[in-house]
């Protein structure tokens, strides 16, 4: 049968995984791997989340609170925002496919930059929107002055992006944007009413540059909003939860387009007690980045070429094939992800797990780089 289907979704290809333990224990034949692709918290999620899961457990016989409320009082005291600023989706995911369908007509214009966050792209094109990207810089961080460049180029062609997506840090090369550069470009670009700024910090909790700064500060601008994901520092990727933060107005028109319950019922008793629990997340927050300042310290003592990362990944080059380097991996029991969807040949991006589980991974790259030296 013909479907009558645009030729932007007939050429989209779906966003990819990573590998499930599932699949490579089934390939390999082997129980023994430690998954390190997909950016999860090494860690169970939090005592206090389980006892608030065990407490509701029993209540899912009712829809949830449509509005999150409960929810948004923990995050708009955890964040510092208005609770009428803060909206919760299912996943970053999803606000980032509400903000597209919400801001743009087929063929209007998406901004964003190569090697970022492969779901703004996925989204793009499943909205029938245009996507552009602009290049990385030579050290592979998101380059602010190149999306300045390209928005002059696309004002005066009278064709500027409906959305900019800026990652900050960036998944998946770890890298992140000062503010000072982050200033000069608001400067510039915020308060534009014809355009929405979404700063996405994914992973902003794990950096430790001192030159960092959230959007937060940038909210004022009405065109400038929020992305944060539970999904990583608060060890809550099976339950999909994020939030979208910016002006009361934008967020209004976005709550008419979003499905009702969107949030099931346990995300949001999880996502409260998550918030509410502070000394767990300074736990995980520590433990994250004890654990990659040793694995860059290794890194650079066995001189692979590495990105110096502000997440809870490092993304490094393999020097050969990412799929061949990345099969090797997988033959040692060890699951991280390769990069070619990116646009990366040669890079992999490996989470940072346990301390355990990084011990046993420093021995497996220690062999990878004898194997790699007779390939």
């Amino acid at each position: 049968m013909n479907y009558n289907i645009s030729e932007k979704l007939k050429s989209l290809k779906p966003y990819q995984p990573g590998q499930s333990e599932a699949d490579v224990k089934a390939k390999y034949n082997r129980e023994d791997f430690i998954k390190l692709a997909s950016n999860e918290s090494p860690l169970k999620p939090f005592e206090s989340v389980v006892e608030a899961l065990k407490k509701s457990v029993d209540k899912q016989n009712l829809y949830p609170d449509p509005l999150c409320r409960d929810l948004l009082s923990v995050a708009s005291n955890y964040y510092g925002i208005n609770e009428n600023q803060i909206l919760a989706g299912n996943g970053s995911n999803e606000l980032i496919d509400l903000l597209i369908k919400l801001f743009c007509n087929p063929g209007d214009k998406v901004l964003t930059s190569k090697g970022a966050f492969i779901a703004y792209k996925v989204c793009t094109q499943a909205n029938r929107a245009d996507l552009v990207e602009v290049d990385l810089n030579p050290d592979h961080s998101i380059s602010l002055e190149n999306y300045s460049i390209e928005l002059e180029k696309l004002k005066e062609k009278n064709e500027l992006p409906k959305i900019i997506f800026i990652p900050n840090p960036n998944n998946p090369t770890g890298t992140y944007i000062t503010e000072k550069s982050l200033d000069e470009f608001m400067s510039k670009w915020g308060g534009n009413k014809d355009l929405i700024v979404v700063v996405d910090e994914a992973y902003n909790e794990f950096v430790s540059a001192a030159d960092f700064a959230t959007a937060k500060k940038y909210l004022h601008f009405e065109n400038v909003v929020m992305l944060k994901t539970m999904s990583k520092v608060f060890g809550l990727a099976g339950l999909r939860l994020g939030f979208l933060i910016g002006s009361e107005h934008l967020l209004s028109y976005v709550h008419r387009i979003r499905n009702p319950f969107n949030v099931n019922a346990l995300a949001q008793v999880a996502g409260a007690a998550a918030l509410n629990d502070q000394s767990s997340i300074d736990q995980i927050k520590s433990l994250i980045i004890s654990e990659r300042d040793s694995l860059e310290k290794f890194f650079t003592e066995e001189r692979f070429s590495y990105v110096p990362s502000q997440a809870n990944f490092v993304f490094f080059d393999t020097g050969m094939s990412a799929l061949k380097a990345h099969d090797y991996f997988l033959s040692q029991g060890l699951i991280i992800r390769p990069l070619m969807p990116y646009g990366f040949s040669k890079h992999l991006r490996i989470t940072i797990g346990s301390g355990e589980q990084m011990d046993e991974v420093r021995s497996i790259l220690k062999n990878f780089k004898d194997w790699s030296k007779k390939q």
